[in-house]
């Protein structure tokens, strides 16, 4: 299965929902309850891969989280992504093949967390670390960052 070709896929194409079936997963529509005119959006996650999958307004597939203590993310997903043990590791990965970064810092709960962002081609991938370990990768298609 390729992770990466699933962006931006809808719904319910064959893909996707074939995916989904053999998962047993169930799809969570989340309206705007409050009337703040925010977009209707989709989400499911498959726990036996640690994924969570979100699909904006038009049932377009969005963002894959993949959190890694909970998967073999290289034996899951047939190498196509790489979990690099720590941010020096993307960094150099980055900068042998000339992809352009982000890297940030946070703080959420009192969790001091550590990230970058490899800006591919086609799609971002998205590294979180906490104490120096990747917690969580993110793909996302690259319009999840475009500014209106």
């Amino acid at each position: 299965m390729s992770l990466i070709e699933l962006l931006n896929q809808p719904l319910k194409s064959d893909e996707i929902i074939d995916l989904l079936e053999m998962n047993d997963a169930e799809v969570t529509y989340d309206f705007d309850r409050s009337h703040e005119n925010m977009p209707d959006s989709y989400s499911t996650q498959i726990a036996d891969l640690g994924l969570e999958l979100t699909f904006d307004e038009h049932q377009k597939l969005q963002t894959i989280f993949i959190k890694v203590a909970d998967v073999d993310v290289t034996q899951a997903f047939d190498g196509e992504i790489t979990p690099f043990a720590s941010m020096g590791q993307a960094l150099a990965f980055a900068e042998k093949t000339g992809l352009p970064i982000r890297q940030g810092r946070s703080e959420l709960c009192g969790i001091p967390r550590h990230w970058i962002r490899l800006q591919h081609p086609s799609h971002f991938a998205h590294y979180e670390y906490q104490s120096e370990q990747l917690t969580q990768i993110s793909l996302t298609t690259r319009d999840v960052y475009a500014t209106p």
